[in-house]
């Protein structure tokens, strides 16, 4: 019988040269392996080189090789974690995302090791996210990796949606935070900041101006952050900064947009501020920029209040 030491001599060499990219040659080198030492191969050793083998045919993007490699590994050893983690990348690259997510579960099951789980979980999580179209699933799936110590930036931009979805405030806070300190484009980071103050809008309205006047220092122009700033400013009743923000804004824009604030402005000069001067400087602008009859009967009532002011009415009928 041949020695017992050479299959495995044999499968050092062979995982030497996959482990340094030479892929091809260790491909070659599985497949010698495989039909010249077999039968002195242990289950595991032979699935292992029947795993790396199909890897290479992978790597090469010769699918159904790699699909055949790897049902002959798993059927020398049924779970072997490795190459179900592989046989989960053909199906889905091969168009059957339901079969790679069972594949992928089946690893998790034999998996122990915390560090391997993670890199699991996330692959279930993107195939959530993507062609099984099961975002809530999916958001479970990342946290799970992002709690086996899996660290990625798209991740936890991911698991924040999830939080936020979910209604889980205080998680989707801290999810931010760490995401703020590992980000450097300002545009990011005015959504970033812009997000955060949105939360805080719910039940901390100081905190959440704070942090939308950051967003704005990173990006002056952020839907997001304006309208949460709006919402935050006319919740502590201070109409006059609300004013003034949406007076900055109603010269920026579409006309449908500059004139939606110039209506706001008007009805908070009218309603809250008490100025009818201001309000009506307001409808004149709005007139002037996208005229309504809405616009005009209201200019018109404020002119007809003012006897002085008879000659303004003509132009407004």
């Amino acid at each position: 019988a041949m020695d017992p030491s050479v299959p495995s001599a044999a499968l050092l060499v062979a995982d030497a040269r996959f482990d340094a990219g030479a892929t091809d040659v260790a491909g070659e080198m599985y497949t010698a392996i495989v039909e010249q030492l077999g039968q002195d191969l242990e289950p595991k050793q032979r699935a292992h080189a029947l795993h790396r083998k199909a890897k290479s045919m992978l790597e090469k993007g010769n699918l159904d090789a790699a699909y055949d490699g790897l049902r002959e590994a798993l059927a020398t050893v049924p779970l072997f974690p490795p190459a179900l983690d592989s046989m989960a990348e053909v199906l889905r690259k091969q168009g059957h995302p339901v079969s790679a997510a069972l594949h992928e579960l089946k690893a998790l099951l034999v998996t122990r090791d915390g560090a391997k789980r993670g890199p699991i979980c996330r692959r279930l999580g993107e195939l959530c996210d993507g062609d099984l179209k099961r975002s809530d699933e999916a958001g479970a799936w990342f946290e799970l990796a992002v709690e086996a110590g899996v660290e990625d930036k798209h991740i936890m931009r991911r698991l924040l949606e999830h939080f936020r979805r979910t209604g889980r405030a205080q998680q989707a806070l801290v999810a931010i935070g760490e995401l703020i300190e590992t980000t450097t484009d300002p545009m990011e980071l005015a959504e970033l900041w812009a997000t955060r103050g949105s939360i805080l809008a719910e039940h901390d309205l100081d905190a959440a101006e704070e942090a939308l006047d950051i967003a704005l220092s990173f990006n002056p122009a952020h839907p997001t952050a304006l309208a949460s700033l709006c919402t935050v400013l006319e919740g502590r009743g201070d109409y006059e900064q609300l004013a003034a923000l949406l007076d900055a804004r109603s010269d920026t824009g579409t006309v449908e947009e500059r004139a939606a604030v110039l209506r706001d402005l008007a009805d908070m000069s009218f309603d809250k501020l008490q100025d009818e001067e201001r309000g009506e400087q307001y409808l004149q602008r709005l007139v002037e920029l996208a005229p309504t009859v809405d616009a005009l009967e209201r200019l018109l009532s404020l002119v007809r209040r003012d006897p002085s002011r008879q000659g303004e009415q003509l132009p407004l009928i």
